[in-house]
C-alpha cells in the first residue's frame, strides 16, 4: 500500500528544522531579554550586551544547524540512499549469468514510497524477464507468439477461446485499433509505423497479466481479454489506459495516430466469439465516430 511520498517526507523534515531553529531563536532572543529586564545597563554595557547576544546566538544557531543537518543527512541516507544502494547491488548481480531471484527478494523493501515502487518494478521486471526468457526457449512459446510485439497471437487467443474462456464465469473482450497508420506510414515510412506499433505492444504488456490477456491479431489490430472483472471495471481500467496511452506520433503531424476500441461483456453461459463480434461492431462504430 502507497504510504507517504518522499518528497512529503522532506517536507516535513524540512518543516521540522525551521520549527525547531524559530523556536530555539526564540528562546535564546526571550533568555536575553528578560536578563535584559533585570538590569540597567550604561551605553557601554549596552554595546557590550548586544555584542554578546550576537555572538552567543549565532554560534548557538550554527551548533544547532549543524546538528540538524547531521540528523537530516542521517535520515536522507536511511530513506532514500541505503536503499538505493542495497537495490543496486543486488542488480549488478542479477545482471551477471547463472544469477536468480534471491537476493532481490530478501531485500523485502516496505518503505511505501517511490523507493518501494521501483524496487517492486524491478522485482516485477526480473519476474517477467526469467518467464521471456524460459518461454522464448520453447519452440511453442515462439509459435504462440507475435515476433515483432512478443504479445499473444491468434493462434494462442484460438487456444484458449477452446480451453480455456469457456471455464471462465464472465469475461470482457476489447477490440483496439490503431487509426490514421496509413497516413503514418505515408508521410514517415513504415520504419516509423514499427516503432509506433512496437510502443503500444509495450504498453499492453505493462497492461497484461494473469487476468488480462493481450493480443495482436494482425497490423494494427489488437485485443485485450480480462478475465477476472466485472464490465464497470473492466471498461473503467481501459479506458484509463488508453487515456495514459494517448497520441501515438508527434504532435506536429498534421494527422493523429491513437488507440480507438470497442468491448463487450458477457457471464454464464457465453461464446466468446459472439462477445468477440460485439466488441468489435462497437470498435467499427467508434472509428466511425472518431
Amino acid at each position: 500500500m502507497r504510504g507517504t511520498s518522499l518528497s512529503r517526507r522532506v517536507l516535513i523534515l524540512t518543516l521540522c528544522i525551521l520549527i525547531v531553529l524559530v523556536a530555539f531563536s526564540t528562546f535564546i532572543a526571550y533568555v536575553f531579554y528578560s536578563d535584559a529586564l533585570l538590569f540597567k545597563y550604561t551605553p557601554d554595557e549596552l554595546a557590550y550586551a548586544k555584542k554578546s547576544f550576537f555572538v552567543i546566538l549565532i554560534t548557538a544557531e550554527a551548533m544547532v544547524a549543524l546538528v540538524l543537518a547531521v540528523i537530516a543527512a542521517l535520515y536522507i541516507d536511511y530513506l532514500i540512499t541505503k536503499p538505493i544502494r542495497s537495490i543496486t547491488a543486488v542488480v549488478d548481480i542479477l545482471s551477471t549469468e547463472n544469477s536468480d531471484n534471491d537476493g532481490l527478494q530478501e531485500l523485502n523493501i516496505k518503505s511505501g514510497d517511490e523507493v518501494e515502487e521501483l524496487y517492486r518494478s524491478i522485482v516485477k521486471y526480473k519476474e517477467v524477464t526469467d518467464d521471456r526468457i524460459k518461454n522464448a526457449e520453447s519452440d511453442n512459446w515462439i509459435e504462440q507468439h507475435d515476433y515483432m510485439t512478443m504479445l499473444d497471437n491468434n493462434e494462442l487467443y484460438e487456444k484458449r477461446v477452446r480451453e480455456v474462456y469457456p471455464e471462465l464465469k464472465h469475461i470482457f473482450v476489447a477490440c483496439l485499433k490503431v487509426i490514421n497508420t496509413d497516413e503514418l506510414k505515408e508521410n514517415l515510412g513504415a520504419e516509423a509505423e514499427e516503432c509506433m506499433l512496437q510502443k503500444v505492444a509495450r504498453e499492453m504488456r505493462r497492461l497484461a497479466g494473469d487476468n488480462v490477456h493481450a493480443y495482436r491479431l494482425s497490423g494494427e489490430n489488437f485485443l485485450l481479454v480480462f478475465t477476472e472483472y466485472n464490465e464497470k471495471e473492466s471498461r473503467s481500467l481501459i479506458e484509463k489506459w488508453v487515456e495514459r496511452v494517448g497520441r501515438l506520433n508527434r504532435a506536429s503531424d498534421s494527422f493523429s495516430c491513437r488507440l480507438v476500441w470497442g468491448g463487450a461483456y458477457a457471464e454464464n453461459d457465453f461464446r466468446t466469439s459472439d462477445v468477440r463480434n460485439r466488441a468489435m461492431a462497437e470498435l467499427e462504430r467508434n472509428i466511425k465516430g472518431a
